[in-house]
């Protein structure tokens, strides 16, 4: 009989248990599924999967950043390049050597007087070939500094005898501008002043030699650069030069020349432009299409 009630006294206890958990169950509310916030005017609407957006790139390390356009780099006024003028990486912090030939003549106020006479200029030389050398530095894409020489042999004008020789040299410091150093086609304005000499060689005379201070040489020209580091460009030019003393015949040694007289040697001919130890060239920078960028 007690057996009886101890399992009538447990199956009541279980069962007002179980009839406890189900009245809680009805009474707690029923869970909030998140949902996404509405796409706003102009974005897509989300789709369930992760969106990152670009400032989750830039400060979550090992996600790519997205694609940028990059446009080749420019010079001033001109963003524009063709197959004969395009972009090309600039020269700097490079040794240069510069390799000229041409034709040359002398104009002008004379040397003083030579076998009896004082000729002009004109009067003695007729036009003939010149070359010429620079050993320059390449300090930036614009600019190059260095030391030049340049040599001429010229014929013999009306006022000297057949047969006469007339030798120029000069030589100096010089600097060369470059206006597009970015580009295949680079214009170039080139400044130099330095010391010349002359020899007048008359047949049966003592040669008469001639000191002079060349006071400017301007040149302007435009390099065709072939590759990065070599250029072939036309030019033409001229020099001016302050005649200041001779040693003629049945002279002891240079004498002033009084007064001093200015002669004008024009030249016209081909340069060419050799690079060697340019360093590497920069990538092309990243900026907005159509802006200009210059190089220095």
């Amino acid at each position: 009989m007690k057996t009886h009630r101890r399992k009538l006294t447990g199956l009541s206890v279980a069962l007002a248990l179980a009839t406890t958990k189900l009245v809680m169950a009805q009474q707690e509310p029923p869970a909030v599924q998140p949902t996404a916030p509405p796409a706003a005017a102009g974005q897509p609407e989300a789709t369930g999967q992760l969106q990152t957006t670009d400032t989750e790139l830039a400060l979550t390390p090992g996600l790519a950043e997205p694609p940028r356009r990059v446009e080749p780099m420019g010079d001033v006024g001109s963003t524009q390049s063709s197959k004969l003028d395009h972009y090309m990486p600039a020269v700097r912090k490079a040794f240069e050597l510069q390799i000229s030939a041409g034709g040359a003549n002398m104009y002008g106020g004379g040397v003083g007087e030579i076998n009896g006479r004082s000729p002009n200029g004109a009067g003695i030389t007729d036009p003939g070939g010149t070359v010429g050398l620079g050993f320059m530095a390449r300090v930036s894409p614009r600019w190059a500094f260095g030391i030049y020489g340049w040599g001429s042999r010229l014929d013999h004008g009306t006022d000297v005898p057949n047969g006469t020789d007339i030798w120029a040299a000069s030589a100096g410091l010089e600097a060369d501008y470059h206006f597009r150093p970015s580009f295949s086609i680079d214009p170039f304005l080139t400044l130099a002043t330095g010391g010349n000499y002359l020899w007048v060689s008359v047949p049966n005379v003592e040669t008469t030699k001639v000191l002079g201070w060349e006071m400017a040489r301007v040149t302007f020209g435009a390099d065709f650069r072939l590759t990065r580091t070599f250029a072939l460009a036309p030019m033409i030019g001229a020099d001016a030069v302050l005649e200041l003393s001779k040693n003629g015949p049945l002279e002891n040694g240079f004498t002033n020349i009084s007064p001093a007289k200015v002669n004008i040697h024009g030249f016209v001919g081909f340069q060419g432009r050799f690079d060697f130890g340019a360093t590497a060239p920069a990538a092309p920078p990243t900026y907005a299409a159509g802006a200009e960028k210059d190089v220095f």
